[in-house]
């Protein structure tokens, strides 16, 4: 009978290490969820600006402006993005990529 139940207990440590795998999985998955409706302001906020600036240029001779505030464009994340007024462009610090 011991036997059996060792058997058993030595069986169920791989669907344990399994189960644990999962949940790490699941905790990944629900992270990048939650995350999501942010990364989506971000694109917004990243359109929003890019298109004042481009419009900014247009009115003032191919000039950039001077800062971002200076395009008075309400955005849900207004401290998130870095501004190089040289070349115009402007990138977000959370997600450089986009």
């Amino acid at each position: 009978m011991n036997r059996i139940i060792l058997i058993l207990l030595i069986l169920s440590i791989p669907l344990l290490h399994s189960c644990k795998r999962e949940k790490e999985e699941l905790t990944k998955t629900a992270v990048k969820v939650l995350k999501s409706p942010e990364k989506v302001k971000v694109i917004n906020d990243l359109h929003l600006l890019r298109t004042a600036i481009q419009t900014y240029r247009i009115e003032h001779n191919g000039e950039n402006p001077p800062s971002l505030r200076s395009l008075n464009v309400k955005l849900y994340y207004p401290d998130e993005y870095i501004y190089d007024r040289e070349t115009g462009k402007v990138r977000s610090k959370k997600y450089p990529e986009l």
